[in-house]
């Protein structure tokens, strides 16, 4: 794949590189944080572990973009799988590589960008809008979208400059369909919740 690039500020992308590598442009003067903190966050049960993983998920949770170093993603996958009995809260660490990566551009290798959300798209159907595009895919019926790869909140799932935002789990769903508007939601919820 192509450059990616960081969308509205709203969606809050994070953006993966190698140690000591500059970020992609956009990313310049966005908080780092380093490979051994993330190392660290998954094998210690120290305070300072305790505070990466917290603060990682508190960016995913609140949509705080971040340059996140990665040292080697398999390893990275692996070590989350080990068994690390001290964790006080299990939630963080069966879900550590989900905060890093689930909305954030991997730019590990410089000329071949990746993020799960734009090969969702893409598989969906999607053509990817070039760097000086608006948008981040162009439909088949010629729409235009950003994809969404945070937490499913109403204020960042608006429309950005006119063009509609697909959230993370309609992707998930194999579906290339922006949200529905508020009230409409609101209405699908509540009719949805009625006793017959």
């Amino acid at each position: 794949m192509q450059a990616m690039k960081r969308g509205p500020l709203v969606l809050g992308r994070s953006v993966l590189v190698n140690p000591g590598d500059d970020p992609p442009d956009e990313w310049l003067n966005v908080h780092r944080v380093i490979a051994s903190d993330i190392s660290n966050a998954i094998t210690l049960n120290s305070v300072d572990a305790n505070d990466t993983r917290s603060f990682l998920r508190q960016c995913w949770i609140n949509r705080k973009p971040l340059v996140i170093e990665i040292s080697d993603m398999e390893a990275l996958s692996g070590k989350c799988n080990d068994h690390v009995s001290d964790w006080k809260d299990k939630f963080d660490k069966k879900n550590l590589l989900f905060y890093i990566t689930e909305n954030a551009i991997n730019a590990l290798d410089s000329q071949d960008y990746r993020w799960w959300a734009m090969g969702r798209g893409i598989d969906l159907g999607g053509l990817q809008n070039g760097l000086n595009q608006t948008g981040d895919l162009t439909k088949s019926d010629g729409s235009i979208i950003w994809l969404d790869g945070g937490p499913f909140n109403l204020k960042s799932l608006k429309s950005e400059s006119g063009i509609p935002v697909v959230p993370r789990v309609n992707l998930r769903q194999g579906k290339l369909t922006p949200r529905k508007r508020f009230r409409k939601l609101m209405l699908d919820l509540i009719l949805n919740n009625l006793e017959p």
